[in-house]
């Protein structure tokens, strides 16, 4: 706990997927938080194409991507929408 009003949690792993699953928090292992509180679990990205698969060293490419999972869940569906949260992210190798 990092002080009186938030918590930080490690989330288990789960083969339950597209789903909410209930979540509560408990201060002593036996009372439970009566919040109706729900975490997601999602497929993780897949990437099948990248195009173009190169270029300069100067960046500023415009990259398209393929795949699955990009976005797993629809507002429409009553479902939670995490299309701001979806994102490139390059990794310098050494």
């Amino acid at each position: 706990m990092l002080d009186n009003g938030y918590i930080t949690c490690v989330s288990p792993g789960s083969d339950v997927v597209g789903r909410g699953m209930p979540f509560s928090i408990s201060l002593n292992g036996q009372q439970q938080s009566r919040e109706s509180l729900e975490f997601w679990y999602y497929n993780d990205p897949q990437v099948t194409m990248i195009d173009p698969d190169t270029g300069p060293e100067k960046g500023g490419n415009i990259i398209t991507l393929r795949g699955e999972n990009f976005k797993p869940f629809h507002p429409d569906r009553n479902e939670i929408d995490i299309t701001n949260s979806t994102f490139c992210y390059f990794v310098a190798m050494g």
